[in-house]
């Protein structure tokens, strides 16, 4: 199992959220930096927006 599966199985069991599909997750940077990726990861179904 890769550490990066490990760490995000410890991020949903650390810090349980509930998102609907209708809210707006803000992430810093760019489309492809890291925190795009986690927020894509942790909220699926949600709409992404950046903020710089």
């Amino acid at each position: 199992m890769s550490s990066r599966k490990n760490l995000s199985d410890e991020i949903y069991l650390a810090a349980p959220v509930v998102v609907t599909a209708d809210e707006r997750i803000a992430y810093q940077e760019i489309k492809g930096a890291n925190s795009y990726e986690a927020a894509q990861r942790l909220f699926p179904e949600s709409e992404l927006m950046a903020y710089f």
